[in-house]
């Protein structure tokens, strides 16, 4: 196949396994390798993490000398940049915020469990629980949640800055947070797979316009605080949101690529590396 010299690719953060599609896509097999999970095993330190029902693989750090001899490998089929700035980045810091549930909720919750015929059935519905409501014949019915709440004080630790990112992993949950930050008094940059809504901005802008001022930080005086709500699937693989020191997870999907790439938009080059960026999980 012709190399695809004009094709670039800057990996996620500290993630050069992004390469690996691009490269299968330039020439089908040229890395010799399997898939994805296989060529992370051959250039990642990985620790094993036991769980009560369950161990995964934790990354623990990359072995720069195999990614270097990626890189080197690639040169001349498809243009990729190795980016140290991104390795050298602060480390991303997580945080998970654990709220009670109403004893109602609760009742609800085994009620769900109960009833549905399957277990994705039966989490899926959990989930839209924990959102607050649940999808019925002719729409959403909602219910309250303690997630608002929390959502509402964790924006306000963005105030500063006057730049946050949420997602959230239901169309319902989208605007719900949509709603919060509004309520707030937050202009709002909305995009989960329905196309994009802008609230709160200059009329006329577009949401390429509305993308770049978030980027530059360079709001007009009428719009000093702005949240960008999506699903973690939407607004592109590798947007840069790094003027927000803060991403809040309402609720996740159950697509890991995805939520990687969600996780590490505010992790870019450019971000403010003395104040770094916090993930909040919901």
């Amino acid at each position: 196949p012709r190399p695809l010299g004009a094709l670039a690719l800057l990996p996620a953060p500290r993630d050069p396994c992004d390469w690996w599609s691009l490269a299968e896509v330039a020439c089908l097999g040229y890395l010799r390798e399997g898939n994805v999970t296989q060529l992370r095993r051959r250039l990642a330190i990985l620790e094993t993490v036991q769980l009560e029902t369950h161990a995964f693989p934790r990354l623990v750090e990359w072995r720069r000398d195999e990614v270097e001899l990626l890189k080197r490998r690639l040169d001349g089929l498809v243009q990729v940049h190795l980016a140290r700035d991104c390795q050298d980045l602060p480390e991303l810091r997580k945080e998970v915020v654990r709220l009670a549930p109403s004893a109602e909720a609760v009742r609800a919750a085994r009620l769900v469990v109960r009833s549905s015929r399957t277990a994705i059935e039966a989490l899926g519905k959990t989930r839209q629980l924990s959102d607050g409501f649940q999808y019925r014949e002719g729409g959403a019915v909602r219910a309250a949640t303690p997630k608002d709440d929390a959502l509402r004080d964790l924006i306000g630790r963005a105030e500063e800055v006057g730049r946050v990112i949420v997602y959230a992993g239901f169309h319902e949950s989208v605007d719900r947070c949509r709603e919060v930050c509004r309520a707030a008094g937050w202009s709002v940059v909305q995009v989960d797979g329905r196309g994009w809504v802008l609230e709160g901005l200059p009329e006329g802008w577009t949401e390429e316009r509305a993308l770049a001022e978030f980027d530059r930080g360079t709001w007009t005086d009428d719009v000093d605080r702005v949240a960008f709500v999506a699903h973690p699937k939407s607004g592109g693989i590798g947007l840069n949101l790094n003027a927000s020191p803060v991403s809040i997870f309402y609720s996740l999907d159950f697509d890991y690529g995805t939520f990687g790439q969600a996780l590490c938009r505010g992790r870019r080059p450019g971000m403010d590396v003395e104040r770094g960026h916090v993930a909040y999980f919901l």
